[in-house]
């Protein structure tokens, strides 16, 4: 992102400054909010709350007590997701999930909705519509560019390169 900044006045500048520096402060502020909240309702599953994400058919988020987490694991419209975030209140399919094929089998790429749906650093994808190729997301972060374009940080992989 690029804004040309030379026609601003100081006290545009100064003002910009500042509005940014709120906005970092209120995301900052809402992530710390989001992470203390998944702890105390860690915590809670299976005492306090329903234990969820085992496995079961996925139900619709009505509050905090209700979110799915990192890891979580449940079926919808006949498929198996695997929840991406903490506090994940997404349906399946949608945002924050990613679909789960047959043990042994690699997930199958989609393009991702967004960071949240985005391929973890050192994922294997199958890509059908690239020749049945497999990748790796060689990428040092989440990864959401489709594998096999340019730039997009997927090498490609065969299952002989972890025995290397």
């Amino acid at each position: 992102m690029s804004i040309d900044l030379t026609d601003m006045t100081d006290e545009q500048l100064y003002e910009l400054i500042e509005d940014a520096q709120t906005e970092l402060g209120r995301r900052q502020s809402q992530a710390t909010f989001d992470a203390q909240i998944a702890e105390v309702v860690k915590a809670a599953r299976g005492n306090v709350i329903p234990d969820r994400g085992k496995g079961e058919p996925w139900e619709p988020v009505k509050g905090y007590q209700d979110v799915y987490f990192k890891g979580d694991i449940v079926t919808h419209n006949g498929k198996t997701w695997q929840s991406n975030i903490d506090n994940n209140a997404g349906e399946p399919g949608v945002s924050g999930w990613t679909e789960q094929v047959e043990e042994g089998e690699y997930l199958v790429w989609k393009q991702p909705g967004g960071y949240e749906d985005a391929y973890e650093p050192g994922v294997v994808v199958w890509h059908p519509d690239k020749g049945d190729q497999l990748y790796k997301n060689v990428h040092t972060a989440n990864n959401a560019w489709e594998p096999g374009t340019p730039g997009s940080q997927w090498e490609p992989y065969t299952p002989d390169d972890d025995a290397s």
